[in-house]
């Protein structure tokens, strides 16, 4: 599946905020790089918080796994009508992020560089 260009465009205008100990910073105020990555809405499809929840668990634990550093981050829309949790992950090459998306049915993964956003493409 190719990505809709209406879902390119709502990537672009997705703002980022990661959890950095106990405040929030935007991706661009924390100058991270590294991936954003969720397993909310596979698809860009809305399921329920909870499915959302455990989808996400999930992704923590692989996290876990491969042992790598991650912070909670959320997504949204700007005028806040659509959000997703995530995380900010450092230490995955583009390839491993874009293998994790697929892995969690999304479309697309977020690589981040020094607070600047692109986007990778799952489908």
């Amino acid at each position: 599946m190719v990505i809709p260009e209406n879902l390119k465009s709502e990537f672009h205008r997705t703002l980022l905020t990661v959890q950095l100990g106990e405040g929030w910073l935007t991706i661009e105020d924390a100058g991270f790089s590294g991936h954003v990555i969720t397993a909310w809405n596979p698809q860009s499809k809305s399921i329920s918080l909870e499915e959302n929840l455990k989808a996400n668990l999930k992704l923590s634990r692989v996290l876990s796994e491969l042992g790598k550093d991650f912070w909670p981050c959320i997504g949204k829309n700007p005028e806040n009508t659509w959000k997703e949790d995530g995380f900010a992950i450092q230490g995955l090459t583009d390839e491993e992020a874009k293998q994790l998306g697929i892995k969690f049915d999304q479309l697309a993964v977020f690589k981040i560089e020094s607070g600047v956003k692109s986007i990778i493409d799952c489908s």
